[in-house]
């Protein structure tokens, strides 16, 4: 009887241990990703201040006439890189140049844009030679600018049920900041 009693509590605590290290495992995942999206906009920002070329697949491009952009779409787990060669500043169209489309792991579900006045898609442009940054959304046919407004994205994985990552970028400053709430 006492063996059997031994084995429960063994077995109790193990699954508790278990379940406990899975849900760390998720976390990490979780901060690993919500960094590596800010790494790749803080790298767009280094690119277009120092005018350099990006780097992609051994492919290297030249920096658009109006800087390097980075497209959230609301809703998505996908985002672009671009070259703005158009010089639209701040809006990925079809005569800029996509460099590439970054797709977040399987166990996220969403990236969503949670600056007031932006419910669709986020268009972040970094200037060239500049520390101007635009941050624009389009709402109907009307191209909106919320350059005075600070980018918050909030990332979502499907196994961290209370938490986030943010991602929290102000224009004014170039400040791009990122954390697990």
């Amino acid at each position: 009887m006492e063996l059997i009693v031994s084995i429960g509590v063994f077995m109790s605590l193990f699954l508790m241990v278990t379940v406990n290290f899975r849900t760390a495992e998720s976390s990490n995942d979780l901060r690993l990703e919500t960094q590596k999206i800010a790494s790749d906009i803080r790298k767009l920002q280094t690119l277009a201040l120092t005018g350099s070329t990006y780097n992609y697949n051994g492919t290297s491009t030249e920096m658009g006439i109006g800087g390097f952009g980075v497209k959230f779409s609301n809703g998505s787990t996908t985002y672009a890189i671009y070259s703005d060669t158009a010089m639209n500043y701040g809006v990925l169209d079809q005569d800029d140049v996509l460099l590439e489309s970054v797709t977040l792991a399987s166990d996220f579900s969403n990236i969503l844009i949670t600056t007031e006045g932006s419910d669709a898609d986020a268009y972040l442009t970094f200037l060239p030679r500049s520390s101007m940054i635009t941050f624009k959304t389009i709402i109907g046919e009307s191209i909106v600018d919320l350059s005075a407004q600070v980018l918050r994205l909030e990332i979502y994985h499907n196994k961290v049920a209370n938490k986030k990552g943010v991602i929290e970028i102000t224009p004014i400053s170039g400040q791009v900041n990122f954390y697990l709430e």
